[in-house]
């Protein structure tokens, strides 16, 4: 099983403007750099592969590849939806492409970690981000993401 929670005081990322459908954030940060998991860049070539705008946060001049040696794997992961039909369309490939990523893993059954941002754009042309955090095997992440869209009022994406 696995646990899919709202989280309260997470990053303040209103002010960012994110370019992409879903953008995944480094785990940690040296300086200008972001430092981002080997899973977490093949899983923006998954997204992109399965059509979907997907990038790191960094580009590849501020970005190092280092696996975590401490600690569950962990994943940040920003869906970054406007509002309107795009949104149904997004929703759907970002599950459909985890749930493919994630078939393939060697790691699927341990128990990982990600946090969850859904920005969306508000009328006033800013933007709003409501953070979750999921936790559970990865195996699982497909079907909370799926649970999350329509928790967020999308169509059944699952």
């Amino acid at each position: 099983m696995y646990q899919l929670e709202p989280l309260d005081g997470e990053q303040a990322l209103d002010d960012i403007a994110f370019n992409h459908e879903v953008t995944l954030l480094p785990y940690a940060e040296e300086g200008a750099r972001g430092i981002y998991s080997p899973a977490v860049v093949d899983l923006v070539g998954a997204l992109r592969d399965s059509g979907i705008d997907a990038a790191c946060f960094h580009d590849r001049d501020h970005r190092t590849i280092r696996a975590r040696l401490f600690g569950p794997p962990t994943a940040e992961i920003i869906i970054g939806l406007t509002t309107g039909v795009v949104s149904a369309a997004a929703w759907a490939g970002l599950v459909a492409a985890v749930r493919a990523f994630v078939s393939r893993s060697s790691e699927k059954h341990q128990h990982f970690t990600a946090r969850l941002a859904v920005q969306r754009q508000k009328a006033d042309g800013g933007s709003e981000t409501i953070w979750f955090e999921y936790q559970g095997p990865m195996n699982h992440l497909p079907d909370a993401l799926a649970k999350l869209a329509l928790d967020q009022g999308e169509a059944d994406v699952g």
